[in-house]
């Protein structure tokens, strides 16, 4: 992982993101390579530093982690900055526990009906206001949450990409930006610097996995390395190990591999390991978090939904039959596909041998 840019001063779009006033609610839009996330910190960071009581509300624990540690250490803020850095669980647990006078353990969201959360919702308004609340990924929430979010606060920024999907309950009924800019009156702002994947591969990815009617927008990458994009079809997992202990001990590439669908994740674990050393080969969830991850010259097992927000150097993604069949497999494909800097390689195995 790169070190986070404590200063902006090459991209005026990002300029005026993070500098936005709260008289109109924001929404922050395009591709997975544009720094969506470090925006939505530094805005927290500005208004933070000017004094209003910020809500950062994310997808997932890593993600959470990775924020409060560049708050932390890079930003130099105060601790008491980790109760208003959610992920959406967490936020929702948290309002469970002050609801309910017994010790039940708390729901998931999207394990909960819309009225139990209009109901915590309704509830958490007589005690808690934010001037401000920073919602990053959203496409990965639902138009119902963010309406009862907006009960909380006069002001919400969104940062989503809605080509980054990875909430399976939300592939037919997202909302996309349009509807935020046209029916809710948000301001619309899109960021185009490319900061991550080479243009090449992430064109390539486009034109394979994403649908016909999905306009790839231009953007300005600032990214020269060579690049490498491959696919592999109907190949046992003894060649895709063979080939990945070849590249990683020529190159000694920080790889990922990543299963779209694990059918036995330790099996793979052991091979991997029986030949390179448990010292270089880690299985990863998103529960772990970053700090406890060494990235680099590693071998990391890991899930689609594990590697959202991500990225690195070497991504190898091992597709079975099963997983061929899934409904929206080219979307996880595509992001997928957004996470490398350098190199990409899709295996397509020719049977369930994981």
């Amino acid at each position: 992982m790169n070190r986070f840019p404590l200063e902006i001063k090459d991209n005026n779009v990002m300029i005026q993101i993070i500098n936005a006033p709260l008289d109109k609610n924001l929404v922050v839009v395009w591709h997975p390579w544009t720094w969506k996330t470090v925006a939505a910190v530094h805005r927290f960071v500005r208004l933070y530093k000017e004094g209003k009581k910020v809500l950062f509300l994310c997808y997932n624990n890593l993600l959470r982690q990775w924020i409060l540690k560049v708050l932390l250490n890079e930003f130099k803020l105060s601790e008491y900055i980790k109760n208003n850095v959610r992920t959406l669980d967490s936020f929702f647990g948290k309002i469970q526990r002050k609801y309910y006078s017994d010790e039940r353990e708390p729901k998931y969201v999207n394990k909960m009906s819309l009225e139990e959360i209009n109901n915590l919702i309704d509830y958490y308004k007589t005690i808690e206001q934010y001037d401000a609340i920073i919602i990053d990924e959203w496409q990965d929430f639902s138009l119902e949450i963010l309406e009862n979010l907006e009960k909380l606060t006069n002001h919400i920024s969104i940062f989503m990409d809605k080509l980054q999907i990875i909430n399976v309950f939300l592939w037919h009924t997202s909302i996309d930006y349009e509807f935020l800019e046209e029916q809710k009156d948000y301001r619309l702002l899109f960021l185009y610097k490319n900061y991550r994947t080479p243009r090449n591969i992430y064109e390539t990815a486009f034109s394979w996995f994403v649908s016909e009617n999905e306009d790839l927008m231009y953007t300005e990458s600032i990214i020269s390395t060579e690049w490498k994009l491959d696919r592999v079809k109907d190949i046992n997992i003894k060649e895709i190990v063979d080939d990945i202990v070849k590249f990683w001990e020529t190159n000694k590439w920080s790889l990922w591999v990543f299963l779209n669908k694990i059918v036995n994740v330790e099996n793979l674990y052991s091979i991997m390991s029986e030949r390179l050393g448990k010292s270089n080969v880690r299985m990863y969830t998103s529960r772990d978090k970053e700090e406890d991850i060494d990235f680099h010259n590693k071998i990391i097992i890991t899930t689609f939904k594990s590697a959202k927000w991500l990225e690195f150097d070497n991504v190898i993604v091992l597709i079975t039959p099963e997983d061929r069949g899934l409904e929206n497999i080219n979307k996880q494909l595509f992001v997928l596909s957004t996470r490398t800097r350098n190199n990409i390689k899709f295996y397509f195995l020719n049977d369930n041998q994981l």
